[in-house]
Order: structure tokens, then sequence, then C-alpha cells
């Protein structure tokens, strides 16, 4: 879906090439992330209202409207933990959303199963370096 003309989010299914879902957002729709944890959409918009939605699903149902940005959105990237969202825009500016509470027993899992296959379970801290980060 997008595009500034349709403002749909369309759910499709995979294996028989039909529409599962559709919700009109009557915005302009740029990006999509899913929240695996709690079962949730997050889209990013532009025209008319530059804002980021929180769609629960499967029934497209809106959550949450997160305003801010003055111009629409270019990128989003959820944390490590699922809990917090970034988006960029051409407004020049990036915000932090805080849109769900971490599941800490969830998080354990992930890490623990992370750890396994990694065939570790070392607990060190150590951060790279700076110009590891490609960071000067």
């Amino acid at each position: 879906g997008g595009g500034t003309s349709d403002k749909h989010i369309r759910i499709w299914n995979a294996q028989n090439g039909r529409q599962v879902a559709s919700v009109d957002t009557k915005s302009q729709v740029c990006g999509l992330l899913w929240n695996e944890t709690y079962g949730e959409l997050i889209s990013g918009h532009g025209y008319p209202k530059n804002q980021l939605t929180v769609w629960r699903y499967p029934q497209l149902e809106q959550v949450a409207e997160l305003s801010g940005h003055t111009e629409r959105i270019l990128y989003m990237s959820a944390s490590p933990d699922s809990s917090t969202v970034v988006s960029g825009s051409a407004d020049e500016t990036i915000r932090l959303w805080k849109c769900w509470e971490v599941d800490e027993a969830a998080l354990k899992k992930k890490m623990a199963s992370a750890q396994r296959v990694a065939g570790g379970t070392s607990k060190s801290k150590a951060k790279p370096s700076m110009q590891a980060r490609g960071l000067r």
C-alpha cells in the first residue's frame, strides 16, 4: 500500500495471493514496522498529517497516533527490545517514540536463544571501539 493516492495498508495471503485485510489510513503510507510481542503494526505517514500510527492486528484497528514531524516520515526502525521506534523525517528531525513496554520474559528468552546459537554463555558487556563502529 502507499503512495499519495492509495493511502491504504493492505495485508495479503502470500500463499494464495488474496487480500485478507485493508485499512484506509487517510494519509500517504511511507513505511511499516511489525511488533511481534504485541501483534501490532506501526505505520509512518506523509501528507497530510506526517504521523506514526499504531494498529492492532489482524483487525487493523487504530491504537494510537503519534504526531510531531512536520514533513513525511522517511524511515523507521525499532530498538532491539522492540519498545521504542525511531523515525526520521524530511523535516530533518529524528524522533524517538516509546510505543510498547518491554516484555522482560520474552527478552530474556531471546537473549538465551541468541547465546545458544552463538555457542557461548559469556555475559561480556564489552562495547566496540569508536573506530569499529565507523566513528572517528
